[in-house]
């Protein structure tokens, strides 16, 4: 995995992001499409297992709890 400079800040992130908008509760979010925790936890444990230490799911995070990197290793 190759991993840049995120802006100014100086923090190291991958260059590949996991976008997570497809991960969440179907109860409580707009798209019933979501994949629940069960189900999406593989394809985070794969993306970490890969290299990849950058994700985002701005949209869902006030409707559940923020998972740190670790909660899923």
């Amino acid at each position: 995995m190759e991993y840049v400079r995120l802006g100014s800040t100086g923090m190291q992130v991958s260059r590949i992001c996991l976008g997570c908008m497809g991960f969440g509760d179907a109860e409580r979010w707009t798209h019933k499409w979501v994949l629940n925790e069960e189900n999406s936890r593989p394809i985070i444990k794969k993306a970490l297992e890969l290299g990849s230490i950058f994700s985002i799911q701005p949209t869902s995070i006030p409707l559940g709890r923020v998972r740190r990197s670790s909660d899923v290793r």
